[in-house]
């Protein structure tokens, strides 16, 4: 069963007077557990891809279903709520909160579905002591190597659709596997 189903997608931006177009008759089915890498040229489309698979625009023409649900027809309250439980987001820069230790960094996004502090405290425990880095909780995020710390906000939530602007690093990729969710950079 595909996770992600993307028909006849179109995006073009308007310029002017002139529609560039930059995503054209774009099909592609991605299962869940599948690891896609979006790979061409600068300005070929990648991010515009990315962008509509992350909820953060929306196509000019086609169908796009997640989890079987067509995400044209949903209002910028629904998207943002499939942004927060179900797509996570990882950044080239690492967007952790350097004042806020690695465990609160890591508990940040269940706080934002208001999950109850002591399951959100206890979870965020388990996924950095399953990376190595449960001696770290107390530490800032400048305390980790660039390996370590990039995208727990994302995994923590075991969202269904991992977004990456650059290939994860192993540890995340063995807690990615392990969740039998979909990644894609």
């Amino acid at each position: 069963m595909s996770l992600v189903e993307i028909t006849d997608l179109e995006k073009s931006y308007k310029v002017g007077e002139m529609d560039v177009p930059v995503l054209k008759g774009i099909d592609l089915d991605i299962d869940e557990g599948e690891f896609v890498a979006l790979m061409g040229p600068s300005g070929c489309g990648k991010s515009t891809l990315m962008n509509i698979l992350g909820c953060l625009d929306r196509p000019s023409k086609g169908r796009v279903l997640l989890n079987r649900q067509d995400l044209s027809l949903l209002s910028d309250h629904e998207l943002a709520r499939i942004r927060r439980d179900e797509i996570g987001f990882v950044f080239q820069t690492f967007n952790l909160i350097g004042r806020m230790s690695n465990l609160k960094n890591v508990e940040l996004p269940m706080t934002l579905q208001e999950t109850a502090r002591d399951v959100r405290r206890d979870r965020a425990k388990e996924l950095l002591e399953s990376v190595g880095l449960g001696h770290r909780l107390d530490y800032s995020p400048s305390n980790l190597s660039g390996e370590s710390d990039r995208g727990w906000r994302s995994l923590e939530l075991s969202p269904t659709i991992h977004r990456s602007s650059s290939p994860m690093s192993p540890p995340e990729t063995s807690i990615r596997r392990a969740q039998k969710r979909s990644s894609i950079s």
